[in-house]
């Protein structure tokens, strides 16, 4: 057992850390502030980490990402739950296993990542639903994103730019991927930023 100074001061910098990687607190009563859009890129960005990401993976195991947030919605309309973290709200609620059978002449994504790609990401202007799911992948990794500290605007510019050269095949490239080439660690060999 650590001595409680030091317990205390790898507390301190685990606390620093997590602030460094998002000055939002990411809770219900963040939550409740936000446009839909952004609610369901939030839950897109943190079932893609869960899934991906972090080990054991995690399956949120909501049908849609629509039924995620009204389910979390109804989570957050009782007022005593809306210090909890988005994130630990998700997980508490995780829907149930939902018949995943495809329909017929339906798209099926077997890659890590599934169809969150340039495809997705230039779908429509960069806004709500990027940010959110930036927000919610970055905030869901096993380190807080402490190697994303630049903000999320940043990385929003960062990875619209690299879609937005027009070349086919970046737009093929899955989005934490692209995050992924901006990290404060990477030695991203294509864009020097």
């Amino acid at each position: 057992m650590r001595p409680w100074p030091t317990a205390f001061a790898s507390g301190l910098i685990a606390a620093a850390l997590l602030a460094s990687a998002s000055s939002e607190p990411y809770d219900g009563n963040w939550w409740k502030g936000q446009r839909i859009r952004r609610q369901e890129g939030f839950i897109a960005g943190v079932d893609d980490c869960l899934s991906f990401e972090r080990k054991p993976s995690v399956k949120l195991h909501f049908c849609t990402i629509s039924e995620g947030r009204k389910l979390l919605n109804d989570f957050y309309s009782v007022e005593s739950q809306r210090g909890a973290a988005v994130i630990e709200a998700l997980q508490m609620i995780r829907g149930q296993d939902c018949d995943s059978t495809p329909a017929p002449g339906a798209s099926v994504w077997s890659e890590p990542h599934g169809y969150y790609d340039g495809m997705w990401w230039t779908g429509s202007p960069p806004g709500d639903k990027e940010r959110g799911f930036l927000e919610g992948f970055i905030a869901c990794l096993p380190n807080g994103g402490s190697q994303y500290p630049k903000g999320i605007d940043h990385y929003l510019s960062a990875i619209d730019d690299w879609y937005a050269t027009g070349s086919e095949d970046r737009i093929y490239d899955k989005i934490p991927d692209v995050l992924a080439k901006f990290r404060q660690d990477a030695k991203a060999k294509e864009d020097p930023r």
